[in-house]
């Protein structure tokens, strides 16, 4: 089999989260928040500041227009298949580092995910070692988020909250794009 895996530079990372915008933004129609999250309003587009000109530090005018509901949108997604958290090393000046480090799905080698899952619903696929969810198998039970050391499983709402439940959703590692992989 196969493994194809993501290539992270620690040296380069600065800690943006421009992964983590990049990495909603290709998935926007594979994302569960992103099916699900109707368009924001007025009202809930109001708690951002990023205006439609992107100029710094203004605010929605009629000189700078409105907010851009359809960007805001993709960008207020509550899943996020890939994140940034920083580490802090040492104890006392000026041996302290605080270090940057994106994340996502490692697409293990054995996931934890694949035996808990009740309804078979993840699967190691062999052309990319990428490991996948059927959706319209999973029942969002939960036990794959509870199984993973990284996190990766995410659902769109809060496995606690009233209502249907959306199916799990994670990182494919790309692998449903060929276009993306270079050797």
């Amino acid at each position: 089999m196969t493994q194809y895996a993501f290539f992270f530079n620690q040296k380069r990372c600065l800690g943006c989260k421009t992964c983590v915008i990049a990495c909603k933004e290709w998935n926007e129609s594979k994302r569960g928040d992103a099916n699900l999250n109707r368009a924001l309003t007025e009202e809930t587009a109001g708690t951002f500041d990023t205006p439609a000109s992107w100029g710094a530090g203004a605010r929605p005018d009629t000189l700078n227009g409105a907010h851009s509901k359809d960007i805001l949108r993709r960008f207020d997604a509550k899943e996020n298949w890939r994140r940034v958290t920083f580490f802090e090393f040492g104890t006392k000046a000026p041996n302290i580092a605080i270090v940057p480090l994106s994340i996502g799905c490692n697409h293990c080698s054995e996931p934890a995910c694949i035996p808990v899952c009740p309804v078979k619903a993840i699967s190691k696929e062999d052309k990319y070692g990428a490991v996948r969810v059927d959706s319209s198998k999973c029942i969002s039970c939960g036990a794959c988020r509870a199984a993973c050391p990284w996190n990766a499983p995410q659902y769109y709402k809060d496995l606690q909250a009233e209502g249907p439940r959306p199916p799990m959703t994670k990182c494919d590692l790309c692998s449903s794009d060929p276009k993306t992989f270079r050797r």
